[in-house]
């Protein structure tokens, strides 16, 4: 059963990737930077202003990242 913090980790790109962005692009419509979303995306623990900043970002609830509820598939523009 995977930890809280690999789904997390998953979703994290999941969202990323559905919205065909690079973790570049995602850091900057986060306003964090891209080696923080590399470590989130290797598991690694986020604080909450990063995670309020990620679902900001990817038009989600804080919720929806830990839960995996919410939208995952977005047409990209």
């Amino acid at each position: 059963m995977p930890t809280t913090t690999t789904h997390l980790a998953d979703r994290i790109r999941r969202e990323r990737e559905a919205r065909n962005w690079t973790q570049h692009r995602l850091a900057a419509e986060a306003g964090i930077g891209q080696s923080t979303v590399a470590a989130l995306e290797r598991s690694s623990d986020a604080r909450t202003s990063t995670l309020c900043a990620l679902a900001r970002a990817l038009d989600l609830t804080v919720a929806d990242l830990l839960d995996g509820a919410g939208p995952s598939t977005v047409s990209a523009p």
